[in-house]
């Protein structure tokens, strides 16, 4: 016996005045398949992209365009058909009505949900037909394509199931519009909101707190809480040919939603149609997930106006006055009534306490956040963030398959580099040794740059810079951490990685491409100036990288962390992947640039012996000094002194540093600027060693009066303390 649910009878007897919705679908879908697979296919020919290219991107249309475009669509539909199917449940006349026809609810909710399919699917597979058919009429035709249609009419299906019964259940469990637009935003975007949040307090709270990069329980919070994140998740994992396994979330997912539907719809009393929320522990769980973070957010933002010492105090006002107004809106909401702000107060208390204990977590750091370094034993590797230690580094590089490879950002994709040796277990001991004792510096040395305060260690100024650095545990984990880094430090860092991981082969990684694809070699001379070498005379540049291969391989730890005396630029064009973000018209093969800067040291002595052919100046020696004006910053005023003398000269040299550089390693005079002027006239700037400052220039800066300078996250620069008697006088 036929059913009455899947006739045609049926669905054209509930469809009376309202046939707007499958028309409105059928215009959606033809806009997102048939004009969508006809504006491209004319722009790609128009473009002059070769007929190779374009079946690379009709492929990917099916893959990313139409998955897409479709799946707007597909999100629309779910939510006009989820609306039109369960609205009445908000009217009580209406709902009194259909509960009292002699039809029961469990037929009721698959009657009305069949015909909602029945308005995507007709339509969506009319127009999935009509685009196949376009696509076949200009040449774009097989068996893999077909495969490809229906792959993405099961994706698309998954997507509207999953929102059409996210929209039912949230129809089921409240009572009127407001509240149900409420809890769907709610469980759209408290996810994403509350990542937000976290990210927000570890930020004001935690001093290595990187923000560039979501990771652990933000990322999970922003990508994969909300039904809306995980389908964005989905989409570009499938892009890449991948996503098997976020498609069975989605599956379970939305399952899981529609037996809550069923049930919810089943067990919902026909009485409740007006009521804000329809069951008595949905509505204390939305309460409880609105008070807590709205308590939590307003303590934040009072946290952050003052910039005095009034701080603390405001965040805990904040919070007071954001738990005690969110819970009152919320009462007031569900009973209806103003009079019900203060009702609940054991609810109110428990959720303050929450709140409260919530805070102490980020206030004391109680789970070690800014000390923290994975175990040795859990430890797969380590990246740096070596931008921010020295230019003696290059471009992320990976051979993807033979000759093809993938490049990274230079300062975006850093943590893509790791540094460990392959088949040890672990990361060695002084290198593990070293991330520990930078971790433990990082609360104090943070409260002091945010007083303002000069930090000393010992006999050494703390000038730091800050830096990334992602841990990488053996179960693919990753944990990320900024840090402030002095001069030892970073030099201490260096050569572990030097010594103990594979820092070094990081750096010969462009070398060992040879110059098969080689453009550029560009010299940084010791005078500062730019020269483009060898450009005809390919065979010295392969001498070149075989004599820096030779001296860095050579070179140990310490001379790696040493003073540079110039520097050599390569740049190379390499065979890239072809995708369609970076596709060029008529380009046969897609090239990827790539850019890596070697320092050149002293003990490089192959290095500099081809240098030398060059005739520019590799070291300072090579270069005739005339004068030095030397600048040295006051607090009120600035003091310019010239040197001239063969002594004096030669001692500024000495403590001379490249300024066309960053050496974090090595603590250049901060207050101090050297300018250099040639026999012939040229004029270029160095930077002075800490520790190696003349005495006559030491003796001139001390006689100005001077300051620390102060920047957002700290000071920029630190000037030398003026000396006992000038401060008794002033």
């Amino acid at each position: 016996m036929k059913s009455k649910i899947c006739s045609s009878k049926y669905v054209k007897t509930v469809s009376k005045g309202k046939g707007w919705i499958p028309a409105f679908l059928t215009l959606g879908f033809l806009l997102a398949f048939p004009v969508v697979s006809l504006l491209m296919i004319g722009n790609w020919r128009g473009s002059g992209y070769t007929s190779e290219q374009m079946e690379f991107l009709y492929e990917n249309l099916w893959k990313d365009g139409f998955l897409l475009t479709g799946g707007f669509v597909a999100v629309a539909a779910a939510v006009l058909n989820g609306i039109n199917g369960f609205i009445y449940l908000y009217s009580k006349r209406q709902t009194d009505f259909y509960h009292s026809l002699p039809v029961k609810r469990s037929r009721m909710f698959w009657n009305r949900i069949y015909t909602g399919l029945v308005y995507y699917l007709v339509p969506y597979m009319i127009m999935v037909f009509l685009a196949i058919c376009i696509g076949a009429a200009r040449g774009f035709f097989s068996l893999k394509l077909m495969g490809e249609a229906l792959a993405l009419f099961g994706i698309h299906l998954i997507i509207y199931l999953l929102i059409y019964f996210s929209v039912v259940l949230i129809l089921c469990i409240t009572g009127n519009l407001l509240m149900g637009i409420f809890c769907m935003g709610m469980l759209y975007c408290y996810g994403p909101g509350l990542s937000l949040l976290l990210g927000g307090y570890r930020y004001g709270f935690y001093e290595t707190y990187y923000i560039e990069k979501n990771y652990g329980l933000i990322r999970f919070l922003r990508e994969y809480i909300s039904p809306a994140g995980l389908i964005n998740q989905f989409a570009e994992a499938y892009q890449k040919g991948e996503g098997m396994r976020l498609f069975m979330v989605l599956l379970v997912l939305t399952v899981l939603l529609t037996y809550l539907s069923y049930v919810a719809y089943l067990k919902r009393p026909s009485e409740s149609a007006g009521s804000p929320m329809v069951y008595r522990g949905a509505a204390f769980i939305v309460k409880i997930m609105v008070v807590i973070p709205c308590g939590l957010g307003a303590g934040y933002f009072f946290y952050l106006i003052p910039i005095s010492s009034m701080k603390t105090f405001w965040w805990i006002f904040g919070l007071i006055l954001g738990t005690v107004l969110s819970h009152g809106f919320m009462e007031t909401a569900y009973q209806m009534d103003f009079h019900c702000f203060f009702k609940k107060k054991i609810q109110l208390l428990a959720a303050g306490l929450i709140v409260a204990a919530c805070a102490m977590v980020y206030e004391t750091d109680l789970f070690h956040y800014d000390s923290y370094v994975p175990p040795k034993e859990k430890l797969a590797s380590v990246s740096v963030d070596m931008n921010m230690f020295s230019n003696n580094m290059g471009t992320y590089i990976k051979e993807v398959e033979d000759g093809i490879y993938q490049v990274g950002m230079e300062s975006a994709d850093w943590d893509l580099r790791e540094y460990s040796v392959s088949g040890k277990k672990e990361i060695g001991d002084k290198t593990y040794n070293a991330f520990c004792s930078i971790a433990e510096k990082q609360k104090e040395r943070g409260k002091k740059y945010e007083k303002g305060d000069h930090i000393v260690e010992g006999t050494n100024s703390d000038i730091v810079f800050k830096t990334g650095v992602m841990y990488k545990l053996k179960s693919g984990k990753k944990i990320y951490r900024n840090y402030r880094i002095n001069a030892i430090e970073s030099q201490e860092l260096i050569q572990c990685l030097y010594e103990e991981e594979n820092l070094k082969d990081n750096v010969l990684d462009m070398l060992d491409l040879g110059t098969e694809y080689l453009d550029e070699m560009y010299f940084s001379a010791a005078d500062g100036r730019g020269y483009m070498i060898f450009q005809e005379q390919k065979e010295k540049w392969a001498e070149l990288l075989e004599a820096l291969k030779k001296d860095i391989e050579d070179a140990g730890a310490e001379s790696f962390t040493g003073i540079p005396c110039c520097s050599i630029q390569l740049t190379y064009s390499l065979p890239g992947v072809m995708s369609v973000s970076t596709l060029v018209p008529g380009e046969e093969n897609r090239k990827e640039y790539a850019y890596s800067t070697i320092n050149v040291l002293p003990e490089y002595t192959h290095t500099l012996s081809v240098l030398e052919e060059t005739g520019y100046p590799i070291t300072l020696d090579d270069i005739k000094i005339k004068k030095a004006t030397v600048q040295y910053y006051g607090k009120e005023k600035e003091k310019t002194a010239v040197y001239e003398k063969a002594e004096e000269l030669q001692k500024l040299k000495d403590a001379a540093v490249p300024a066309g550089g960053f050496y974090s390693w090595l603590e250049c005079e901060e207050d101090v600027s050297v300018i250099f002027q040639t026999e012939q006239g040229y004029e270029f700037y160095v930077r002075l060693l800490k520790n190696k400052i003349p005495d006559f220039v030491q003796k001139d800066s001390e006689e100005e009066k001077v300051s620390v300078i102060g920047g957002a996250d700290g000071p920029t620069s630190i000037i030398i303390k003026p000396r006992e008697e000038d401060q008794t006088d002033e």
